[in-house]
Formats: C-alpha cells, sequence, structure tokens
C-alpha cells in the first residue's frame, strides 16, 4: 500500500463449520476474490496468531499440501455464513478523491462471538511503517487492546467502534465504509468525528460511503480518541446539537485549572440536563446535573481540581435525548 508494502489480514469467521467464510482487511483489489489468499505464494511471508495465547504448537506442510499453481479450494472454499460486517479502509485523500490504499479493518458481529477483545475470532493489529487504522478496546483488566479485525456480538444501541489512525503526516485522507449484513439489525451508525465536532451516518444497506478528513499541525486532528462509530436505534433520527440550534455556550473557555465552566442558557425551555466531561482518551472525568428554570441563566459546573491540563469534551444530554458536545480546553 502506498508503493511500501503492507499487511493484509485474513481471518475465519466461524472455525466450527467445515467450509467458514473469511473475513479479510484491507479491501481486495477489483478483480481478486478471498481464494487468492488461502494460498501462499512462493516468496510470500505470513504471520499466523496462535488461537491460545501462550500455547505451544506447530505448523506443518506436508508435500501433499504443496500445488503447482492454483489455491487449494477443496478445503477452503468460502460459504455462505452470514456475519454482520463493517468494512473500513483507509486512503491517503484529496477530498473525496481516493489516492492510494493505505491500510483497513473491519468490524464483525455474530452471536458466538465474545465481547472481550481477547476473544480466538479477535485478530490483533500488525503496524506499518507508514499510515496505519485500527481499532481499539480494553479488555476486562483494563489492558488497551488493538485490533486488525474486531469480533463482537451483534450490535445494540449505544455501543462504539473506536477507530484509532497513527504514523499520518499532515494531509488529506479519507476512511471508506462498507457494510454487509447488517441491514436488518435495527440500527443506525454515526461517525462521529471528536476533532470537527462533526457527526455522519454510515449507511447499513450496503452502500458505500467516503468520509474525507485531514491531519494538521494541530495535535487534536490526530488524536487516537478523534474517530469513533456508535450505534443507535433505528426509529432515532439524527439529533441536533444543542450548542448549535439551541444558543447554549460555553465560557470560559479555556479555563483555568481547577476552576470550572459556565453552561449560558438564550431562551431555552425548564429542564434537567445531563452533563458529562470526557477526556481525549474517551474516559469519562465528570458528571453532574444542572436544572435550568427557563429562558435565559448560567448554570456552573466546577471541574474536579484534580484535572490536568489538555483538551475535554463537554457532552449536554436534556431531558428529551437531544446531546451536544463542544471542546473545553484546561490551560
Amino acid at each position: 500500500f502506498g508503493g511500501l508494502g503492507g499487511y493484509r489480514t485474513v481471518s475465519p469467521n466461524n472455525e466450527n463449520v467445515s467450509n467458514p467464510s473469511y473475513t479479510v482487511t484491507p479491501a481486495l483489489p477489483q478483480g481478486t476474490t478471498i481464494e487468492d489468499y488461502l494460498m501462499i505464494n512462493s516468496g510470500q511471508a505470513i504471520m499466523v496468531e496462535r488461537r491460545v495465547a501462550n500455547s505451544s504448537g506447530n505448523i506443518v506442510v506436508k508435500e501433499s499440501h504443496k500445488l503447482g499453481n492454483k489455491g487449494n479450494r477443496l478445503n477452503l472454499r468460502t460459504s455462505n455464513t452470514e456475519v454482520g460486517k463493517i468494512n473500513v479502509d483507509m486512503y491517503r485523500a484529496n477530498g473525496s478523491t481516493l489516492e492510494f490504499p493505505m491500510d483497513g479493518v473491519v468490524a464483525r458481529f455474530a452471536d458466538w462471538y465474545d465481547a472481550e477483545p481477547t476473544d480466538v475470532y479477535d485478530v490483533y493489529k500488525n503496524n506499518q511503517f507508514q499510515e496505519n487504522l485500527s481499532i481499539s478496546r480494553r479488555d476486562n483488566a483494563g489492558v488497551l487492546r488493538y485490533l486488525g479485525i474486531e469480533s463482537r456480538p451483534m450490535p445494540t444501541a449505544n455501543d462504539t467502534i473506536f477507530m484509532p489512525f497513527y504514523f499520518t503526516s499532515n494531509r488529506g485522507y479519507a476512511l471508506k465504509f462498507n457494510a454487509e449484513n447488517m441491514a436488518t439489525s435495527n440500527l443506525r451508525a454515526f461517525l462521529q468525528d471528536q476533532f470537527t465536532g462533526t457527526e455522519t451516518e454510515v449507511p447499513l444497506d450496503g452502500s458505500d460511503i467516503v468520509y474525507p478528513f485531514s491531519v494538521t499541525a494541530d495535535a487534536n486532528s490526530k488524536a487516537l480518541t478523534r474517530l469513533r462509530v456508535v450505534f443507535r436505534q433505528s426509529t432515532i433520527t439524527s439529533t441536533p446539537d444543542l450548542f448549535a440550534t439551541k444558543d447554549i455556550s460555553i465560557y470560559p473557555n479555556p479555563v483555568v485549572k481547577g476552576e470550572g465552566v459556565n453552561l449560558q442558557f438564550r431562551n431555552n425551555g425548564a429542564g434537567r440536563y445531563n452533563v458529562q466531561v470526557y477526556d481525549m482518551l474517551g474516559i469519562k472525568v465528570h458528571q453532574t446535573i444542572v436544572v435550568h428554570a427557563g429562558g435565559n441563566g448560567v448554570q456552573r459546573v466546577q471541574l474536579p481540581n484534580g484535572l490536568s491540563s489538555g483538551t475535554y469534551f463537554v457532552e449536554l444530554t436534556d431531558q428529551k435525548g437531544q446531546t451536544g458536545k463542544q471542546k473545553v480546553v484546561i490551560q
């Protein structure tokens, strides 16, 4: 990829069937199929991940396994096993014009997968020398795992796919999304860009979508927590941003460490608002409730004294479930 080569990851969707289907990422080039990648060609190198960590074992290649000029489709042909997938490929790009494919990941969903990111079907990320895209998830022990293929139970509302990217340059990029067997999940998926504060729907009906973005000199543009996909019930429409549409603002910003911020309401209805504060890793560091009496007013939110200097996100949710998010910098 990009002229320097890279890794392509292949994994069976279900090892308990005789002829499994496979997941491969990044996407296959036009004119090829998965069968082309179930064969080790002359001069080609592979890495094999052990099914059980810390276990010993051998890979045995017999003379009868060797073939002259074609893949062994009798034992490794695909089947019609349906697994829900969201394929994400990363490109160097100029706006929505895709230039070079650089990397890719797959989130796949089935009832036999475990939510723990150390499931035997989860495939760890093999980092490349240039741009990398990954899926990250903390395991039950709190260890952050980076995956090329993440295998989980079918998603429910508020499930999130965290997609860090790294080893980038200051230039334009794009993510290309394509979903398989997800249209009947009764969910909608939204790509949230924490840097720009925007939200873009990712179609689950099998159609492609390209999301262009840029990496700049601003360190937040390359933050590992910048991009994530959040699932919602399909009956819920995309809600307006409270800060943008309801004339609610935060000040001061930046804020002095150890002090608080003010929520300025202008001609808003009375109600309770849930305030949550997240750091750049997506970890909730504070939560409180403010009650607005209606009309114009200011509500004070005291931030924890122990928060270190840096960028945080204040997420506001009203009683109707409408949300808004805004960056806050602590000096």
